[in-house]
Formats: C-alpha cells, structure tokens, sequence
C-alpha cells in the first residue's frame, strides 16, 4: 500500500515539474517577443541580445521582489535604475 501511494505521489510531483517547465518556457516566449518588439520599434538598443536582456531583467526583478517586500514599483530604486539602463 506504501509503495503504490509513494508511486503515485512521485508521478503527482512529476507532473507539477513538467507543467511548470512549460509555463517557464511560455513566459520566456513572452518576454522574447516583446523585447524583440521593443527592439524593433528602436525603444531598446537592438545590438542586444534579447535573451541575455530577458534572463537580466527577470534575475532583477526576482531578487528585487523576493529582497523587499511591501514592492512599490513606482517607488523603487532598483526599478527605476534598470529601467535607465535599458532605455537610456
């Protein structure tokens, strides 16, 4: 009996990983084409690469929001610096 709950709540938690893999990869699809977007429509400088920006900026945003809570983004320093470095 055990071993079939141990059995079930293994494939349970690998399908949690496997939906979540997937979510990752469309939320990366989704930052890629609006960088790329935002490229072409010259607001970031289209010598960067794309992904490098994405990985950059949701690394940033992760940290920032794990490092702070109460995360005011019209208030925040770390916001307002990347958001200098990618724009200006």
């Amino acid at each position: 009996m055990l071993t079939s709950l141990r059995k079930d709540i293994l494939r349970f938690l690998a399908s949690l990983r496997e939906q979540q893999a997937a979510r990752e990869h469309r939320y990366g699809r989704l930052w890629l084409r609006v960088l790329s977007d935002a490229q072409h429509a010259g607001a970031i400088d289209s010598t960067l690469d794309p992904r490098a920006v994405r990985d950059i900026l949701l690394g940033a945003m992760n940290s920032t929001l794990n490092a702070t809570r109460g995360f005011d983004p019209d208030d925040n320093p770390i916001v307002d610096t990347l958001l200098r470095l990618l724009l200006e």
